[in-house]
């Protein structure tokens, strides 16, 4: 539930920023963006550990950690290049 929470916040913060004209607002808003959107590694890894078993652990959190940093790697590069083409 936490977890849906934290991801659904921002989201919504995120586009109430893109309708938004007050920049108080828009302050407020970031800042629930942040506080809400960086707690939720936090919250995903404490999911993990309190569910995994300790002698798998160490390979799990590694090889997700792993799989982002590929899809980053990937997804990064793209963006750039949507980022330059679209200016």
């Amino acid at each position: 539930m936490i977890l849906t929470i934290s991801s659904l916040l921002p989201a919504l913060c995120f586009i109430f920023l893109g309708i938004n004209n007050d920049w108080i607002f828009a302050i407020v808003l970031i800042v629930l963006i942040s506080g809400f959107g960086l707690s939720r590694q936090t919250l995903f890894y404490n999911y993990m550990h309190k569910f995994m078993v300790s002698s798998h652990r160490a390979t799990m959190v590694s090889t997700i950690s792993m799989i982002d940093r590929l899809a980053k790697a990937i997804a990064y590069p793209i963006l750039g290049l949507l980022v330059e083409w679209s200016l």
